[in-house]
């Protein structure tokens, strides 16, 4: 008897200590905070903030709780998402970054440059609210220039207009204090980051305030964040569109859109095809590059305004809607 009585207390013991190892006990559950997710104990979170810096805040079904990173992958001091002073002109050895992190940034005048890596394979080598996007190599913190064709991989945060996302939890980085982000579907049925909304004036001018999924959003007019790589369809980097092609951002309206390489190579008459019906832009062709805009590229043309006689001024644009018009 007494052995039974012996081993039943050391079996109980040893299930009370595994218990307690994961933060659970047989009743009442788990500890403050946490629940029994599929049969292990897990903190709770609304944020990437709730979790310790080497965990992520992630999404099944309804639930949303922390989960560890990969090895190596956290959020401290000089990590991923420390702000870092583009100003300074430092990518790789910036000292306001770790080791073995770079300053990234949209140019040398970017006020919300942080601190990541480059080089990644999958958006697991980042943490929650980051994801391994593909970028066009510059600007970037050390340069204004523009590249044409070149890019590089490099978590980035997901709280930027039309990064991918599976669930509302993905789009919010640590430290982030801007509009509601929501991760809605695209007209293609991509998820993508976005904030919520009121009125089109809401939204970035080549996005328009619609509903979708029961809340308001702002949607990209051209249908969809990622195009199909033709001209004037919606594009993050070069990478997206179709060879000899490139990624164009509008100096004002920051609308980003595929250019389209001309019949032949070279600009002339009719070497760019026609305006797809109902589309909002007319076609030109850039012949110059000021360094912003590549050479002998189609692209789509909107009207700025008039000019002191009356004559409508364009502007390089597809679906953007300038001030006069949102």
């Amino acid at each position: 008897m007494r052995t039974a009585v012996s081993s039943a207390l050391a079996v109980a013991a040893t299930l009370a200590a595994a218990l307690f190892a994961n933060g659970c006990s047989s009743d009442p559950g788990c500890k403050p905070g946490n629940e029994n997710i599929d049969g292990t104990c897990r903190l709770i979170c609304t944020k990437q903030s709730d979790c310790p810096s080497d965990y992520s805040c992630t999404a099944s079904g309804a639930k949303t709780f922390c989960t560890a990173n990969e090895a190596g992958v956290s959020t401290k001091a000089g990590e991923f998402g420390t702000a870092c002073r583009a100003a300074l002109k430092i990518v790789k050895g910036h000292p306001d970054c770790a080791a073995n992190f770079d300053c990234y940034g949209q140019s040398p005048g970017d006020a919300e440059a942080y601190c990541t890596q480059y080089n990644c394979t999958a958006d697991a080598q980042c943490p929650g609210g980051f994801y391994c996007a593909t970028v066009n190599e510059a600007p970037n913190a050390a340069t204004f220039q523009r590249s044409w064709g070149p890019t590089a991989k490099v978590c980035a945060k997901r709280s930027t207009y039309c990064s991918p996302c599976a669930s509302d939890v993905d789009c919010t980085t640590r430290g982030y204090s801007g509009a509601a982000l929501r991760c809605v579907a695209d007209a293609s049925g991509a998820k993508f980051c976005s904030t919520a909304c009121e009125t089109d004036a809401n939204c970035n001018r080549d996005s328009a305030c619609k509903e979708s999924g029961g809340v308001k959003s702002c949607q990209p007019i051209a249908g969809s964040c990622k195009g199909d790589g033709k001209l004037c369809g919606r594009c993050s980097s070069d990478a997206q569109c179709d060879t000899g092609a490139y990624c164009y951002e509008q100096e004002y309206t920051k609308e980003r859109f595929c250019t389209a390489v001309p019949t032949g190579g070279v600009c002339g008459t009719g070497a760019c095809g026609t305006v797809p019906a109902g589309a909002p832009y007319e076609i030109g062709c850039a012949r110059k590059s000021n360094g912003l805009t590549p050479t002998d590229q189609c692209v789509g043309l909107r009207d700025f305004g008039t000019d002191n006689n009356g004559d409508p001024v364009p502007y390089l644009g597809c679906w953007a809607a300038n001030a006069t018009e949102k």
